[in-house]
């Protein structure tokens, strides 16, 4: 038995031909690629590179004569604008007013000091009158230390009793970087509030006093007066007679 492969290739590519199925394929498989070529070229480095180059451009243009506090102003209207259109009226108010107690700070400079009688406002207040008496001997935690390496300041604040405390267990933790020109005076970094970190997932909340500074201090770059650098220098006592 003879089979001629080359005539039924032939019949079969004539009949794919004369349905249209070889057109076809040709067409959406040109069409795909055309679509890569122009999608990988779109979404090259250098081209990519170029468009945020010319965005970074506008909207320096735009921010340039602003100063922080006149940004910060500018983004509240247009977060305020976006939740308008999407929120209702009462979520509205609560989330405008969140942001313009976190970013429209009144504040030119904070005492480092002032955090901690701050927060000892606070642990007086909420921490029970019998618990008080109990840990008279220690009060609540406090540390304010300078690191020997880096020099910053490393601040401890907590008036829960744990048995064993890390950083992150705090409920403020922060670090204060020395200004390189002016030893008396830095800036907030690594700000941890209840074990989470300002700027990887806090989620804004209620914010009691201390917390609300800080978070300031942090977003609208207060400077920090270093008024004290030592826990000796801190009233870390309840409000209790002994």
């Amino acid at each position: 038995m003879n089979i001629d492969v080359s005539k039924i290739v032939q019949e079969k590519i004539d009949s794919l031909a004369t349905e249209g199925v070889i057109e076809k394929a040709i067409t959406e498989t040109f069409e795909k690629t055309i679509l890569k070529a122009v999608t990988d070229s779109l979404d090259s480095y250098t081209l990519r590179h170029n468009i945020e180059e010319k965005m970074t451009k506008q909207v320096s243009k735009v921010v340039e004569d602003l100063d922080f506090q006149s940004y910060n102003t500018f983004m509240i209207e247009k977060m305020s604008q976006i939740i308008n259109e999407t929120c209702r009226e009462e979520i509205c108010k609560k989330a405008e007013q969140k942001f313009k107690d976190i970013f429209l700070c009144q504040m030119d400079e904070l005492k480092l000091s002032s955090v901690f009688e701050k927060f000892r406002e606070i642990a007086c207040e909420l921490v029970d009158e019998q618990e008080k008496y109990n840990r008279c001997d220690t009060g609540w935690h406090c540390k304010c230390e300078v690191d020997p390496v880096h020099d910053w300041i490393n601040c401890e604040l907590d008036y829960e009793d744990r048995d064993h405390r890390y950083t992150r267990d705090c409920q403020l933790a922060f670090t204060v970087h020395r200004d390189l020109h002016d030893n008396s005076k830095g800036r907030i970094y690594n700000l941890y509030l209840d074990g989470e970190r300002l700027g990887d997932k806090y989620k804004f909340g209620h914010l009691n006093d201390v917390e609300l500074m800080l978070v300031q201090a942090v977003l609208n770059e207060v400077p920090i007066i270093i008024d004290v650098e030592d826990e000796d220098d801190i009233d870390s006592s309840f409000d209790v007679d002994y």
